[in-house]
């Protein structure tokens, strides 16, 4: 699975070459079928995606993972509205957990193990 905006799309063949970019701003070099491009090209330098397929990955001596190839198969939209507002809109639903916290994104955040 990645995230990111579509940057790139294009190819004459089969497997079509498609770019993401992530927040980090890292280039990942994926590619998909024809059918799968035409249905991404759609999503040209808009909102971002999460795309998921089969990814062979290297592991270097530092440890660190390394996408050699990434094969679309499967791709939605991310809704971009930020975490708090989300949380908000949760929290302000009847009869739920969240209601009852002082501070629900500091414990969203960590249960997501990022505090």
């Amino acid at each position: 699975m990645l995230d990111g905006v579509l940057i790139r799309i294009g190819g004459k063949d089969n497997t079509v070459p498609v770019w993401l970019k992530d927040m980090d701003g890292t280039i990942h070099k994926c590619e998909a079928n024809s059918e799968m491009a035409r249905e991404l090209i759609k999503e040209y330098l808009s909102s971002p995606l999460r795309v998921t397929g089969q990814g062979d990955w290297l592991r270097g001596e530092d440890g660190a993972w390394t996408l050699e190839r990434f094969k679309i198969t499967a791709w939605e939209s991310l809704d971009e509205k930020p975490i708090a507002d989300i949380v908000n809109a949760a929290r302000n639903t009847k009869g739920n957990g969240w209601n009852e916290l002082d501070d629900p994104i500091k414990e969203h955040h960590h249960m997501r193990g990022s505090d």
